[in-house]
């Protein structure tokens, strides 16, 4: 009867140290989770501060993250050009060909008729 007490005993024990490796496992990928969270959050405030000093919409913060730092700014750099030609092509393709004539050039000048000073 001992035996089997102990038996329980010892199948307790490591029931309870298998419970806290399975819930320190657990916290630990819960705070590896919210590190990984928290320079994501670092590196979109960089990114949006960045594109603000580029002129740029800080919204567009998301999609140039990168892994790193020198990645994001690497990815901001590269939306700045694509961002710039695209504008440009977009305003070349709505703005005139051609420059406008001046119409007011070949009007003939208008005489005054009636009373003339002397």
């Amino acid at each position: 009867m001992e035996e089997l007490m102990e038996q329980t005993q010892e199948q307790t024990a490591e029931e309870q140290q298998a419970q806290q490796a399975a819930h320190t496992l657990a916290l630990e990928q819960e705070v590896e989770s919210l590190r990984r969270e928290k320079h994501r959050r670092q590196l979109a405030d960089e990114a949006a501060v960045l594109l603000t000093e580029r002129g740029i919409d800080p919204s567009f913060a998301p999609f140039v993250l990168g892994d790193s730092t020198a990645a994001t700014r690497k990815k901001v750099e590269q939306f700045d050009r694509q961002y710039a030609a695209a504008l440009r092509k977009h305003l070349a393709a709505r703005l005139p060909a051609a420059e406008p004539r001046d119409f007011s050039a070949a009007k003939p000048k208008v005489r005054r008729r009636g009373i003339r000073k002397v």
